[in-house]
Parts: structure tokens; C-alpha cells; sequence
């Protein structure tokens, strides 16, 4: 409980927010080009014309109470604040489009009447190309770590009579989330698939309509605070002898022991910065041949205990299958 309380305090709660994904890209002989992703305001609405596990399909979703509040609004009545995580606790990847502002119910043990809540938060980043980030199996997100280090978790807020005692937050779709249990930041810890890859790696970066695999060696992770960065490193090899090897768009993210996700936000100006290659306006990797290409991903410093990275979760082009690995010790 202390351990949530002590998130609650360092964090600052957003309305809503989205974060771009980068991959930076140091190549072994000059000409290569890095893959960089552009930031892309977050979208509330529902896209038809995305695949039905980024519309949000909700089976096996289930929210983590992490702490409750309540303070006085007006007369007669209290505002109720609810910071919850999101785990997948089905057999597929989710996208988490559809949990933007999602509404939803606050019962109460005096009687039937409940009361509108909000959702606010819950809406994972967006980026060009895979438009919808993708929650893998057993993984919980308890938290987003933003471009400032501070975390910002999913909220549910609404009003409630200053009299009556709230029991239950209820949103279409998902469990109900009891408001009377203690709070249990444990069920934000990832739960990994014994045959989970650990650093170093190589996972296979594939399209859906390719049959052709790219391999993305992972070397491990890298904290850097003295350039308040993280940084996962990794090389991509073209075997190739007679042409360039093109890959991309790659999205790389990380979570945290305790369920905070870290993201890459290109607008601080600490990013422009050497270690990471950031700020060239390219979406593809260009490997020349029978050459490899040193790939950096960074993102906001967090320091120990609480910010010791566990997953790395990495998406490749629009397929919906991300490769998770472990993250054990650092570089």
C-alpha cells in the first residue's frame, strides 16, 4: 500500500496524452538511414478501417485497483477518484483504443441509483504506421511514464452523494472493479510465458504478407541517468551482399517491475541528444549490404527499484503479434 500511495504522490494525472514511438539507428558505414516514428495526436473515436484486435475487443481485459480518493466538490456531494491498471489476462494481443474515455457506473450500498464515471488515460500511444500499440498476453500496465519521468495512470472519476459509500465501478464489457478490497499492486507485475526469449536475443521482425524475416538482435538495456534516458539496445544484420535491406516502422516499448509502462516522447529537448539519433525524418531503417545497423530505442530514466525494466515489447509493421522479451540485468 505504501508503494502505491508513493506512486500516487509523485504523479501527475493528464486528461489524455499520446507518445511516439522512436527507433534510433547508428549504422556501421555511412548512407544508412534511422527510423524515426512522427508524434501523432491520440484519436478518441473508434477507426473502422482498423483490424478488429485495435478496435478494442475487451474479452479477458480487467482492471487492477491501485488507490482510491475522495474529496469534497459541492455542497452534498464528493468527488471519487479511482487510479486503476489494465491487464490482459486473455490469450491474444488487445488494442486498447476502445478504453478512451470509456463510461461507466458507480454503485453504492445504500441502494440502486449508481452514478456516472469517467475513464480517462487509458488510451495506449499511437504511432504512424501500427496506429494502435498492442498489450500482450499476461502483460499489466499500471502507469505511463512520460517525457518528465512522472507517472500517469488510468483514472475513473465521477460524483457521488457525501453521505453514500461507493462499492463497486462497473464499465461495459469488463469485471466489475470491487471499491471496498484492498488495493493489490501486485497483479501489475508481468506475467511471462516460460519460453519468453530473455537479453540477449534475436527475435524475428515479419509482415503478415512477407515471407521474409528480419532478425532484430537485442543486447539488453542500458540506464543512462546522467542523460536521464534508458536505452535498449540491439542490431539488425542484412545478410544481403548485393542490396540494401529495408525495414520499419519497429515499435519498441518497455514495462516496468511494477506494471509502468515507458514510451519515447521526442518533444523534450533532452532526446535530441547523440546517444539516441533523434530528430532525422525517416520511418525506415536502411541497412546497407552484407552490413548491420546498431539500433538504440531510448526512453525517460527511472531510477531503482521501481523503474528496473522487466519486458520489452516490440511490434513490427502492422502485424498483430508482438514478440515480448525479458529484461534482466543491465548493460
Amino acid at each position: 500500500m505504501a508503494e502505491i500511495e508513493g506512486i500516487s504522490m509523485k504523479k501527475r494525472i493528464f486528461a489524455g496524452y499520446a507518445f511516439a514511438i522512436l527507433l534510433a539507428v547508428s549504422t556501421t558505414e555511412s548512407g544508412a538511414s534511422p527510423l524515426v516514428g512522427d508524434y501523432v495526436q491520440s484519436n478518441t473515436g473508434m477507426d473502422r478501417a482498423l483490424p478488429e484486435a485495435r478496435q478494442g475487443d475487451l474479452k479477458g481485459i480487467s482492471l487492477v485497483l491501485l488507490h482510491v480518493d475522495r474529496t469534497k466538490s459541492r455542497r452534498g456531494w464528493d468527488t471519487l477518484t479511482v487510479e486503476l491498471g489494465i491487464r490482459n489476462d486473455s490469450g491474444t494481443a488487445k488494442g486498447l483504443a476502445q478504453m478512451a474515455n470509456l463510461e461507466g457506473k458507480i454503485h453504492v450500498a445504500e441502494g440502486s441509483p449508481t452514478y456516472n464515471a469517467r475513464l480517462s488515460n487509458a488510451e495506449f500511444p499511437k504511432q504512424t504506421g501500427l496506429r494502435d500499440t498492442l498489450l500482450p498476453p499476461g502483460m499489466a500496465v499500471c502507469g505511463w511514464l512520460n517525457g518528465s519521468a512522472e507517472v500517469a495512470v488510468p483514472v475513473a472519476a465521477g460524483e457521488v452523494p457525501s453521505t453514500l459509500h461507493p462499492t463497486q465501478l462497473e464499465f461495459t464489457d469488463l469485471p466489475t472493479v470491487n471499491l471496498q478490497s484492498k488495493p493489490d499492486h501486485a497483479h501489475c507485475a508481468p506475467s511471462l510465458p516460460s519460453n519468453a526469449p530473455a537479453a540477449p536475443a534475436a527475435v524475428e521482425l515479419r509482415r503478415p504478407d512477407d515471407s521474409q524475416a528480419v532478425k532484430l538482435s537485442v543486447a539488453g538495456f542500458r540506464p543512462l541517468p546522467s542523460d536521464s534516458i534508458t536505452r535498449i539496445e540491439g542490431k539488425i544484420q542484412n545478410a544481403d551482399r548485393f542490396g540494401d535491406l529495408t525495414v520499419g516502422p519497429v515499435d519498441m516499448w518497455m514495462i516496468d517491475r511494477d506494471g509502468v509502462a515507458r514510451f519515447s516522447t521526442p518533444a523534450e529537448p533532452y532526446w535530441l541528444s547523440s546517444e539516441c539519433n533523434l530528430g532525422i525524418d525517416d520511418e525506415q531503417v536502411i541497412v546497407p549490404p552484407a552490413l548491420g545497423s546498431n539500433v538504440w530505442a531510448c526512453y525517460p530514466y527511472r531510477p531503482p527499484p521501481d523503474g528496473h525494466p522487466s519486458v520489452a515489447v516490440i511490434q513490427y509493421a502492422d502485424n498483430n503479434n508482438p514478440s515480448i522479451m525479458r529484461l534482466t540485468n543491465p548493460l
